[in-house]
C-alpha cells in the first residue's frame, strides 16, 4: 500500500514538473504576490500619513469665543478661513474640513454665563470627514481644559490639584516595529497561498487526467484505488505547504533587509521563528484543502467546471483577510480557519492566545479533511463513474 502510494506520488510529481511553463508561472506568482502587497501597503501607509499631515482648513464664524480660540488653533497648524455660515456651498467653495460657530448661551443648557457654547459643523458623515472633525474637536477640548486650569490657578487653586491623576499607558506585549496592517497582511497572504497556489495542480491530477484519458489507464495498474487517492492528495498537500512557506519567507525577507525596505517603503520586521510557528499552526489546513480541491476535481464533469468550483472555494480564505473585524467575537476561535488565523495573528502581535480553542479548531479541520478524503475514496472506487465522468 505505502509503496504503491509512493509510486503514484512520484508519477504525479514527475508529471507536474514536466510542465515547465506552469511551474515558472506559479513560482513567479508566489514571489510577486508578497512583493506587490508589500509595495501597496508601504505606499498606502505613506498616503495615509500624508493625508493626516495635510493642511486642515476650518471655517470660523466671527464671535468673541472664536477669536479667543483662534490663536491656539493656528499654533496647531490649522488654517482658519473667515465665513458667515455653515452652508454646503461654503464648504464646497472654501474646501473646508469643518466650521466653528458660537451659539448664544441658553440658561437651560449652560447656566454659567462664562461658558462658551461652540458648534463644530461638518459637510458629511463619512469616516474621513468625521476624523477631521474629531481632530479639530479634540484640539478645542484641549484648549478648553487648559483655559479652565488657568482660571482655577488665577483663583488661587494649587496647580497640582488641577491635574491630580497622571495616566501612562503601557503594554505587556513585546515591543515590535511591525505595523498592524503589515502583520495582518501576512495572515491574508497565508490564506491566499493556502487556497490558490495549487488550484491548477489539483484540477490537473483529477479532471485534467480524466479528459486526457490518462486517469483511466491508472486503473489498469496493480496499484490500489486508495493508493491513487493518497498519492495525489499527498502531492497537493505538500505543494500547498511549500507555497505557504515560500510566500511567508519572501514576505519576511522584504521587511528584513534594508534594500527592500527603501524600495518598497516597509520599515518593519518580525522574527522568522514566528513564521515557522505560523506554518505549524496552519499545517492541518494544508491536507484539508488538498482533500477539498481533489474532491471537487474528481466530482466535476469537466476541467472548466472543476476550475470554477475550486476558484469559488477560495472564498474560504476571506476570513483571514478580515480578522481585525472579528477578533472580538470570542466563539470564532473554536471555528476552523478563524481559530488558526486568530492564533497566528495574536502570535505576530506578541499577544497571548488560548491553546485549547486552537487545538479544537485544528482537530475540526483534520476531521473535515478526513471526511472529504473518504468521499474521494468512494468516488475513485466507483470505476464506471470515473470513466464516464459521472
Amino acid at each position: 500500500m505505502f509503496k504503491a502510494t509512493a509510486i503514484i506520488f512520484r508519477h504525479e510529481l514527475r508529471d507536474f514538473t514536466r510542465d515547465r511553463s506552469t511551474l515558472k508561472t506559479m513560482f513567479l506568482l508566489l514571489i510577486f504576490m508578497p512583493i506587490m502587497f508589500s509595495y501597496i501597503i508601504g505606499n498606502v501607509e505613506n498616503l495615509v500619513q500624508g493625508e493626516r499631515e495635510k493642511e486642515k482648513r476650518v471655517g470660523v464664524v466671527d464671535s468673541l469665543a472664536v477669536r479667543d480660540l483662534s490663536p491656539f488653533l493656528k499654533q496647531q497648524g490649522i488654517t482658519l478661513i473667515p465665513v458667515t455660515n455653515h452652508a454646503k456651498d461654503t464648504f464646497r467653495s472654501q474646501k473646508l474640513n469643518a466650521v466653528i460657530n458660537e451659539t448664544p448661551n441658553n440658561e437651560l443648557d449652560s447656566p454659567d454665563h462664562l461658558t462658551a457654547n461652540l458648534e463644530l459643523w461638518t459637510s458629511g458623515t463619512n469616516e474621513k470627514v468625521l476624523a477631521d472633525a474629531h481632530y479639530v474637536g479634540a484640539l478645542i477640548q484641549s484648549y478648553g481644559q487648559g483655559f479652565g486650569k488657568r482660571q482655577l490657578i488665577l483663583r488661587g487653586i494649587a496647580p497640582i490639584l488641577t491635574d491630580p491623576i497622571q495616566v501612562e499607558i503601557k503594554s505587556l506585549s513585546e515591543d515590535s516595529r511591525s505595523g498592524f496592517a503589515t502583520l495582518d497582511l501576512l495572515v491574508s497572504l497565508f490564506g491566499m497561498a493556502l487556497f490558490y497556489s495549487t488550484l491548477h495542480l489539483a484540477v490537473d491530477t483529477t479532471a485534467g487526467e480524466r479528459e486526457r484519458l490518462t486517469l483511466e489507464s491508472l486503473f489498469y495498474t496493480a496499484a490500489p484505488r486508495s493508493a491513487l487517492v493518497f498519492g495525489k492528495w499527498a502531492l497537493v498537500a505538500l505543494m500547498i505547504f511549500t507555497a505557504n512557506w515560500l510566500v511567508g519567507t519572501v514576505f519576511w525577507a522584504l521587511g528584513e533587509f534594508s534594500i527592500f525596505q527603501n524600495l518598497l517603503g516597509r520599515t518593519e520586521t518580525f522574527a522568522y521563528s514566528k513564521l515557522l510557528w505560523g506554518l505549524l499552526i496552519f499545517l492541518p489546513i494544508c491536507p484539508t484543502i488538498a482533500a477539498m480541491q481533489i474532491m471537487i476535481g474528481s466530482l466535476s464533469q469537466s476541467v472548466k467546471q472543476a476550475q470554477a468550483f475550486n476558484g469559488i472555494s477560495g472564498i474560504l480564505s476571506l476570513p483571514l483577510s478580515f480578522l481585525i473585524f472579528v477578533e472580538q467575537i470570542k466563539p470564532l476561535v473554536w471555528v476552523p480557519i478563524f481559530g488558526q488565523g486568530l492564533a497566528f495573528r495574536s502570535l505576530l502581535h506578541g499577544e497571548d492566545f488560548e491553546w485549547l480553542p486552537l487545538l479544537v479548531s485544528e482537530a475540526s479541520t483534520l476531521a473535515l479533511g478526513a471526511l472529504m478524503l473518504g468521499l474521494i475514496l468512494h468516488r475513485f472506487h466507483q470505476e464506471k463513474m470515473v470513466y464516464s465522468g459521472g
